[in-house]
């Protein structure tokens, strides 16, 4: 026994008749999502102190399923215009969402300026999503 189990030897065990090995590894996904972030407007202040008055510095973090995206940090401005495009791979459309939130980055912890949730399958089901708000 002790020969059969040495390397390089091998035992192939088979868990079940007629299962094609391709899709148990690598299943197709269910498609690919792609984001434009335009803009953001009348953005809430969140820069005020005693010290220096600035503006926020908005940002967006995206996620997809388990893929995070990021938009650039745009400086001073409470009506940041991106328009940065962003490609990610969905696996399973149902059950997932897409996630958007903004923040405005800080010397410490950055602030949530607001985020929106929609269910992948939507997307899906509707093919495209114009202008959300949120």
């Amino acid at each position: 026994v002790a020969a059969l189990c040495v390397l390089p030897n091998e035992i192939v065990v088979p868990l079940a008749p007629n299962v094609d090995v391709t899709k148990l590894f690598f299943p197709e996904p269910d498609g690919v999502i792609r984001l434009k972030i335009i803009e953001a407007k009348n953005l809430e202040n969140r820069d005020i102190s005693f010290i220096r008055k600035g503006k926020s510095d908005p940002y967006c973090e995206i996620q997809v399923g388990s893929q995070f995206l990021k938009t650039r940090t745009i400086d001073n401005d409470l009506n940041p215009v991106w328009n940065e495009y962003f490609e990610a791979v969905v696996d399973q459309a149902h059950g997932q969402k897409l996630r958007i939130e903004l923040f405005d980055e800080d010397q410490g912890q950055d602030e949530e300026l607001g985020r929106l949730s929609i269910e992948l399958k939507d997307i899906q089901a509707k093919g495209s999503i114009d202008n959300v708000s949120f």
